[in-house]
């Protein structure tokens, strides 16, 4: 019975060592792959490209139905956006450009214009 015991605390000792070698190791791939702040900056960007795909796709939307461009933004469905984080520009009924964080698009006659991040489109 006494051996049980013994045998039972060492496969926790021993599972409790595992864990923690699992979870040293981990951390040290994280860091050795360029650390959190490059990942959040990579979620950020990849988060800033879908947002703004999303917004070029009902702005897209709005001109099939209206033959023009809004506006303003408020002019649109804005669900699941939020809208303060997007820069808008109306440059002529068929024509706006789009920015969020370092992402640009020009939307012309319905069709998107994806700009590289040093691009500073203008009207």
């Amino acid at each position: 019975m006494r051996a049980l015991a013994v045998l039972g605390i060492f496969s926790l000792l021993v599972g409790v060592v595992l864990i923690a070698f699992l979870a040293t190791n981990q951390l040290g791939q994280t860091s050795k792959a360029g650390g959190a702040k490059e990942t959040v900056a990579t979620a950020i960007s990849i988060k800033n490209k879908a947002n703004l795909k999303i917004l070029a796709t009902k702005l897209n939307l709005y001109f099939s139905e209206n033959g023009v461009y809004p506006q303003t933004l408020k002019e649109i469905d804005s669900a699941g956006l939020d809208l303060t984080t997007f820069q808008y520009a109306f440059c002529s009924p068929n024509s706006v450009i789009i920015k969020t964080g370092n992402e640009n698009t020009v939307l012309k006659n319905g069709d998107n214009f994806s700009l590289n991040q040093s691009a500073n489109p203008n009207c």
